[in-house]
């Protein structure tokens, strides 16, 4: 049965061409086999950037094996945002006894092996090779149980977050729809600027009156605790000076002990 091309996601160069595109912004790659379905969340953030006026390509369940099928529909101007599918990828491939999995039930004919083992990680890792210095996102369900350092069941050890092994700038947790907007909209300002640990605005200035005014704050609430804590201090052992001043301590020693007790708590 025949059908539009033009009415999905392009998913080729020849696609691309059929709009008139010379460029795209993001490039979202997927584990799942490109299904223009809201029961999908990559054609959720497909169609919802492209709904806000950015050029989206798909590229889905790439050969993960060497960059050069990240690379296939050229360069994103903005970044590229990856997702592992609907289910995690080992989820995929195992069942709960670590037995391999014969069939993927979101791969084109339920065939296995078209995404690797943590796909999320591994298509980042590529995406890194093939484009360099370019912002990447990583998100969906496989993204989201591994934000934090985690048991891995297939493993039998705790790994870091997925962060650090798929060299990615920003992992958006659960549903991404806003945060995925919010993203986008701050690549797309001009002079956005990215780094390899966190998102931030290169441009933006600091605000010196503000940073100032809670420096000082800081300083007078500690200065305020430290003298309180001192004064509690010097209460509780009056009578001890008392005692000390009856076996012959002069006033001096008196002044020495409570100095020390002073730099003491000042140090503290």
């Amino acid at each position: 049965m025949p059908f539009d091309r033009d009415l999905f996601l392009p998913v080729s160069r020849e696609d691309m061409a059929r709009r008139g595109w010379d460029f795209y912004d993001f490039l979202l790659i997927t584990g799942d086999a490109y299904v223009d379905h809201p029961s999908f969340g990559a054609a959720i953030i497909g169609r919802l950037l492209e709904a806000d006026g950015y050029r989206v390509a798909v590229l889905a369940q790439p050969d993960w094996h060497s960059a050069a099928a990240f690379r296939s529909l050229g360069r994103p101007r903005l970044g590229v945002l990856i997702g592992a599918g609907n289910i995690d990828s080992m989820v995929a491939h195992y069942t709960a006894a670590k037995k391999r999995r014969r069939d993927d039930a979101y791969s084109p004919g339920r065939k296995a092996g078209l995404r690797p083992d943590h796909a999320a990680a591994v298509y980042s890792n590529r995406a890194r090779e093939a484009f360099g210095d370019i912002p990447i996102v990583i998100g969906g369900l496989e993204a989201s149980l591994r934000r934090f350092a985690h048991y891995d069941y297939w493993e039998d050890r705790v790994r870091r977050s997925i962060l650090f092994d798929a060299q990615a700038d920003i992992l958006t947790y659960g549903m991404g729809e806003l945060a995925t907007r919010e993203i986008a909209a701050r690549y797309s300002l001009p002079h956005a600027g990215m780094n390899s640990s966190y998102f931030a605005y290169a441009s933006k200035s600091i605000d010196f009156v503000t940073t100032g005014g809670i420096s000082v704050l800081v300083l007078i609430g500690g200065y305020v605790v430290i003298q309180s804590i001192f004064r509690i201090s010097i209460q509780d052992k009056i009578q001890s000076y008392g005692q000390l001043r009856t076996i012959g301590a002069t006033p001096k020693q008196i002044r020495r002990i409570v100095k020390r007790e002073s730099r003491r708590l000042g140090g503290v």
